[in-house]
């Protein structure tokens, strides 16, 4: 069942998707038109009308890629960190094994226990057979929680962010690309208006 987060992302995705198939679509278009071609080949243009289409496909095709990968992530998020639970309770479960015998270990474990809170792989039971760590302790309690679900919460809260961040700054440069593709518009048809006065001036005076 997909969850209220990953619908929104699935949607927030195929905005980016779709907007990167839009500038990819009229940077085709532009570019096959031969009027456009003609008009850049023969005269004196000082923007160079080219460069600024190619970048703008090269990142609707980034926009487009990002998305795809990021859907797939998405897809693929419950079954990846189920195989990093699994693993992670499994690898604390031989650590606790070889814990009273390799001082590394025991201060690793220490560590982990007093800074997430946590206590065993699963929980405080996997030191059933053995005595329970003082870092598993807080007063006469002890911490509930295995520290193998703590990890795992550990890493997804990152992993969440890392992703979240990713897809905003996607989002961030599209809407960047807009405003940009904006004021160039407006520079242009500055531009053309200047031109056309110029030209009207020019027209004044030869008929004066």
């Amino acid at each position: 069942m997909i969850n209220r987060t990953a619908r929104v992302l699935y949607v927030l995705n195929f905005y980016i998707w779709a907007g990167g198939v839009l500038m990819l679509s009229l940077g085709v278009w532009i570019i096959s038109d031969n009027v456009f071609i003609y008009v850049n080949e023969f005269l004196d243009i000082e923007i160079d009308c080219f460069v600024i289409i190619a970048i703008s496909m090269s990142l609707g095709v980034c926009l487009m890629f990002t998305s795809i990968v990021s859907c797939y992530a998405i897809r693929d998020e419950h079954r990846y960190l189920l195989i990093l639970l699994n693993k992670i309770t499994r690898q604390w479960l031989e650590i606790i094994n070889s814990r009273e015998s390799d001082p590394q270990i025991k201060h690793f474990t220490d560590v982990i226990n007093a800074k997430l809170n946590c206590c065993g792989a699963q929980s405080w039971q996997d030191y059933l057979n053995t005595s329970i760590p003082e870092s598993c302790k807080f007063g006469n309690q002890v911490y509930l929680m295995g520290c193998g679900e703590t990890l795992f919460q550990y890493f997804d809260l990152r992993l969440s962010l890392i992703c979240g961040v990713s897809n905003f700054l996607t989002l961030l440069q599209f809407i960047a690309t807009l405003i940009t593709s904006k004021l160039y518009e407006t520079k242009s048809k500055k531009i053309s208006k200047t031109i056309d006065r110029d030209e009207a001036n020019i027209s004044n005076k030869k008929n004066m």
